[in-house]
């Protein structure tokens, strides 16, 4: 349609040409994000002169017209109505603001109303904007968006509603059109067209807070209520996604680490399904069960993971899930040190959140030290953890100690030689 108008008129269509039996500007706007847009998909290049191309003295000559043609000095809004004219746009670069180009045109004293300003944003009643907004929803069937409304020519700008309700949305509410509201009366198709369109506009699959954020889309406790779930609603769409373990249930959980280890061929490691990246489930498993032992534990694969990974016993029975880590808390039990295995960082640090725990914390000359093994350095992300873990200790003064894999090839008397010292500087 936009074609045939270009052809038979050899103008461009606006805004204000679209009236029956062409379809809404609204329509258009929805489907191609914008006019613009909806122009180019038609292949319609602008006609009309770039704004930057008018010099001052044009821009002059078209106010004086204006004046000379209606009677009356024009208003940005006046200008933006007629496709006639120039937008207030070049006005503003040339002029610096719309009000310095009437003055050097000579118009600005020749306004009838003196008080009145220079954008027609005459004040509106309460009642008369949302009597417009009632029929002008009533006209295009829908709630409009900020973008349509605006382009409406015989509309308020949407400036008033945030003047006078605090938003687009809270007038909605008022005259009854609440967008949970419009978007229940939707059909199932048309939900998932909208997700779809969501879906195109941001290349990728939307999360809930895209979908919450959107202009068009329902909310998301409206999906949740015609189809179970969001991951129900992208297989509808035929969109990928990853599924995000806090919307699961302990026996989903489950069922996801075993198919992690049908995968392995063997039971994974703790560390194994900490970097698992199809679905992470290490964290739903520390929340839900404390630690992953818990869980091994729960699930009765208690047996079958200590024969493929050795949990260590000392001979004071403290559990170690590594032979390094057996070594050194062997070697401070045989030592008498006083120490703590798994002491959370948020009891050490302030302001600290985070679930981290210090593989030791060792009492000695007075000090409390604090010791971590980075036994996987090498991996990307480990190491940025490992970093930052550093990082905090040393803005907090905290005495921390890093040992490395490397670090227990020489006799543990010597790593922990600092032991028997006053640490002075902390890692």
């Amino acid at each position: 349609m936009l074609q045939d108008f270009y052809k038979d008129k050899n103008i461009n269509p606006t805004i204000q040409h679209m009236k029956n039996p062409m379809p809404s500007p609204y329509t258009l706007v929805k489907l191609f994000g914008s006019w613009e847009n909806a122009l180019s998909a038609a292949g319609i290049s602008k006609q009309k002169q770039k704004e930057t191309d008018y010099t001052k003295n044009e821009l002059i000559y078209y106010l004086q017209k204006y004046y000379r043609e209606f009677g009356k000095v024009p208003t940005t809004r006046d200008l933006k109505k007629n496709k006639y004219y120039p937008s207030d746009y070049p006005f503003r670069s040339h002029f610096g603001n719309f009000k310095n180009a009437l003055i050097e045109a000579g118009l600005f004293d020749l306004r009838k109303d003196k008080n009145n300003n220079i954008f027609d944003r005459r004040p509106y009643s309460k009642d008369e904007l949302l009597y417009i907004l009632d029929w002008t929803i009533e006209h295009i069937g829908e709630l409009p968006t900020n973008e349509v409304f605006n382009s409406l020519t015989f509309t308020p700008s949407t400036n008033s509603y945030i003047k006078y309700f605090g938003g687009m949305n809270n007038a909605f509410k008022i005259i009854g059109y609440s967008p949970k509201f419009i978007h229940k009366n939707k059909t199932n198709e048309q939900l998932l067209n909208d997700i779809i369109s969501l879906s195109k506009e941001l290349g990728r699959t939307p999360s809930a807070d895209d979908i919450e954020k959107s202009k068009y889309c329902a909310c998301i406790n409206t999906y949740l209520d015609r189809f179970g779930s969001l991951y129900y609603v992208y297989d509808l769409c035929n969109l990928s996604y990853m599924m995000r373990t806090r919307y699961l249930d302990d026996k989903q959980i489950i069922q996801l680490w075993y198919d992690f280890k049908n995968k392995k061929g063997r039971i994974p490691s703790q560390e194994e399904v900490k970097y698992e990246e199809e679905h992470k489930i290490h964290s739903a498993i520390f929340y839900r069960w404390g630690n992953y032992y818990n869980f091994i534990k729960d699930i009765g694969e208690e047996i079958n993971y200590c024969k493929y990974f050795k949990v260590y016993l000392t001979t004071k029975g403290t559990r170690c899930f590594s032979y390094s880590e057996y070594r050194i808390t062997k070697w401070l039990e045989e030592n008498e040190y006083m120490f703590e295995k798994e002491v959370k960082y948020k009891d050490v640090l302030l302001n600290d959140n985070t679930h981290r725990r210090f593989d030791w914390s060792i009492e000695a000359n007075g000090q409390k030290i604090y010791v971590e093994l980075f036994g996987l350095n090498g991996i990307e992300e480990y190491d940025l953890k490992s970093k930052i873990k550093i990082d905090d200790c040393r803005k907090n003064n905290i005495n921390l100690i890093a040992l490395y894999p490397n670090d227990l090839k020489r006799p543990l008397e010597e790593v922990f030689s600092f032991l028997q010292e006053d640490i002075k500087e902390v890692v």
